[in-house]
């Protein structure tokens, strides 16, 4: 489904990430350069049928973790802490997924 990023964000209940995720000042380039990434991973959760909740903390997670990356490749660390925030919520494979397709769709850029 390539419905735009407003028909997929309602379809999860969400809206454009606020201030507590994405500052003000970013506001603008995320939604330029950086929201086709935000439909894709949306995309992709549909296709995987992850729930609404589950969703929203990932899209919100993932913002903050490309935010301190400042454009370098998230370090393993990082991913372990992610892995261990989502425990329960994510089965290992989905995480393995979810990891694979950041490296592949986030990091190649």
């Amino acid at each position: 489904m390539d419905a735009p990023l407003e028909e997929q964000r309602s379809a999860f209940g969400l809206t454009v990430p606020d201030e507590r995720v994405l500052p003000r000042a970013y506001q603008e380039e995320y939604e330029r350069d950086f929201s086709g990434h935000e439909q894709d991973f949306l995309m992709a959760a549909r296709e995987h049928g992850l729930d609404s909740a589950v969703v929203a903390d990932l899209r919100d997670a993932g913002i903050r973790m490309a935010i301190e990356a400042e454009g370098r490749p998230v370090t393993e660390q990082t991913w372990a802490d992610m892995e261990r925030k989502f425990k329960g919520r994510l089965s290992t494979s989905e995480f393995t997924i979810l990891k694979s397709w950041w490296n592949r769709s986030i990091e190649k850029t």
